[in-house]
């Protein structure tokens, strides 16, 4: 099965950018355990899923995926396929092919 897998720092941001139905999002969401404070964020909701990208345990946990991560978190030698910039120019994501 294909998925995104995508760094935690993206977070729900990208549902608004993806224009998701809202229907759906309720649906097919699942959140992550409540913190001692009481909330949770979403870990995952149709074919994307969010966590912390350590690339090297991240990759081989995810065959046949796109892994979307900040510089940092992604090698140079990964298979980089975009890299999303600002207005400003400075690169925020990379993406690799997995």
């Amino acid at each position: 099965q294909f998925i995104v897998v995508i760094c935690t720092i993206i977070g729900i941001s990208f549902l608004f950018y993806l224009k998701y139905s809202p229907s759906e999002f309720q649906i097919d969401h699942v959140l992550t355990p409540r913190d001692e404070f009481g909330f949770s964020t979403v870990e995952r909701f149709g074919k994307y899923s969010f966590i912390e990208v350590m690339y090297d345990r991240t990759k081989p946990e995810n065959p046949n995926s796109l892994i979307v991560g900040i510089d940092e978190e992604i090698p140079d030698a990964a298979n980089i396929v975009k890299k999303i910039h600002g207005s400003n120019g400075y690169k925020y994501f990379e993406v690799v092919a997995n």
